[in-house]
């Protein structure tokens, strides 16, 4: 495992001496501080969690110190990342199966989907589908941005074979619509969306 540890740079003072480097007494300042929180994050580096903190350089506000510890994404191998399922249940005893927020899909799921397990108006579903004119339907759905989803059709819901509805759309807002022009050309139809991995 590799922890970085930025730099800091010290510029002009305001009283028009220029130094390029830290005194003695700010190197030991800045020494100790490293020293500090490398003593309180090594319990964590040693657990896997990953979790970054930021301390601002004395004599500098414009230069950082970053420690960054990088964990497992999915060190139980229950298909979940260890820090989404420590962000939400605080606990990695989760096996993605099971269903929180009783909102009718899985832990895994809403992970996939990018929902929030404890909340059960959280969830991936259609919202709406509306005729805005003559042989077309738009499909609307609850949406996390930057996932991308694709809208299918089929004739019969059991339908094992389901075609695209245009191409994938990336979500940019909390809801996302498909216009279906073709909407006419069979008697019935239904639609469903699908996340893309």
């Amino acid at each position: 495992m590799k922890t970085e540890i930025g730099s800091c740079l010290v510029h002009a003072s305001s009283g028009g001496r220029s130094r390029d480097a830290f005194t003695r007494w700010e190197m030991l300042v800045v020494l100790v501080m490293v020293v500090l929180l490398l003593a309180v994050n090594l319990p964590g580096l040693a657990q896997g969690n990953r979790r970054s903190e930021r301390v601002h350089c004395l004599n500098n506000l414009s230069a950082e110190v970053f420690l960054v510890r990088l964990g497992e994404a999915d060190g139980d191998l229950d298909g979940i990342d260890d820090d989404w399922e420590l962000a939400y249940f605080e606990t990695l005893d989760r096996d993605g199966t099971g269903d929180w927020d009783e909102d009718g899909q899985t832990d895994r799921n809403e992970f996939a989907a990018g929902t929030d397990p404890t909340n059960e108006d959280s969830i991936f579903r259609v919202l709406t589908l509306q005729r805005p004119g003559p042989g077309e339907v738009v499909v609307l759905w609850a949406s996390v941005p930057d996932k991308v989803y694709q809208v299918e059709y089929a004739d019969d819901a059991g339908a094992p074979n389901w075609l695209p509805v245009g191409e994938p759309v990336t979500a940019t807002e909390i809801t996302t619509s498909v216009t279906d022009t073709e909407a006419d050309s069979s008697p019935r139809r239904f639609y469903r969306v699908r996340l893309v991995p």
